[in-house]
């Protein structure tokens, strides 16, 4: 991968004839593109993942001011050292603030709980429900040990597909989303109502869907109102306008119910995923680094 970095960076030098001054890059210690920005003798300005999506949507818009941003993936590495994917963010073209995320969960089995959801969704439910699942003894022991802690928005989505039946495994990035925005019924107007603090507990949505497990309407409808209600009910305590980026908005289904109740600014020229990462990046260069 490395190789790949360093093939597309001097293919820009070339056809462009420039000598950069400075390094914009993710924070991830383990990108490739990280561990080169930080090996060259240059000065390397770390942009954090989500700020980044943010930014690419104001670059692209054109936006100005104070906006109240909603970050939504799969992984993203956060200032704390944990992985992010459920952020709501007040960002400006100079600064950011994370003023509230998905509570923190472990990630039991680290990058194997992404395709395989099982022992992460079952820990995560009330002591009653989870005894349902034959797992439940072993995620008892496993809950105890030293996995790291997420906020994604993305392994919620893999979460609830396995609980409320869609999914065993997950065949892909993005796959559990695919599965429930198949099965989702816009006559179904239930929602869950989620804890809101700076924390957001989203919890109830997953004993609801083992409830429910096997009425793949029901479950993908209530799972996908929930989180739009939380949006909505959200963005009334601050007035701001509205930005919406990340992979997760790749479901047409969620982010066409979110811009039925509110105005948002969104990727529309850019992809709305990491490809539009470096966007971003390039978009706090441009305003900062002037």
């Amino acid at each position: 991968m490395i190789w790949e970095v360093l093939k597309v960076w001097k293919t820009f030098r070339r056809l462009y004839r420039f000598e950069e001054e400075y390094i914009i890059c993710d924070k991830h210690p383990y990108y490739e593109s990280t561990k080169w920005a930080l090996s060259q003798d240059k000065p390397v300005f770390q942009i954090q993942h989500h700020y980044a999506h943010a930014l690419s949507v104001m670059f692209e818009h054109d936006l100005n001011g104070e906006y109240l941003a909603f970050v939504f993936d799969g992984t993203g590495y956060g200032y704390d050292g944990s992985i992010w994917g459920g952020e709501v963010l007040k960002v400006t073209r100079n600064s950011y603030e994370r003023v509230h995320y998905l509570k923190p969960f472990k990630l039991i089995g680290g990058e194997k709980a992404i395709k395989n959801p099982a022992n992460t969704a079952v820990a995560l439910l009330d002591d009653n429900l989870a005894g349902m699942f034959e797992n439940a003894k072993i995620v008892k022991a496993l809950n105890k040990g030293d996995f790291p802690l997420t906020s994604s928005m993305g392994r919620v989505f893999d979460i609830v597909a396995f609980l409320g039946g869609f999914i065993e495994k997950n065949e892909w990035e993005g796959y559990s989303g695919l599965r429930i925005e198949k099965y989702y019924n816009p006559q179904i107007r239930n929602f869950i109502e989620f804890e809101i603090n700076r924390e957001i507990d989203f919890r109830e949505i997953l004993n609801f869907a083992v409830k429910h497990r096997g009425d793949l309407e029901m479950v993908a409808s209530v799972f996908i109102n929930s989180i739009v209600h939380m949006v909505e009910k959200i963005s009334k305590q601050y007035n701001l306008p509205v930005i919406l980026s990340g992979g997760v908005f790749q479901n047409k289904t969620l982010l066409n119910a979110v811009n039925s109740k509110m105005k948002t600014f969104y990727n529309k020229q850019t992809p709305i995923n990491d490809a539009n990462i470096s966007v971003g990046q390039a978009a706090w260069g441009i305003w900062n680094l002037e």
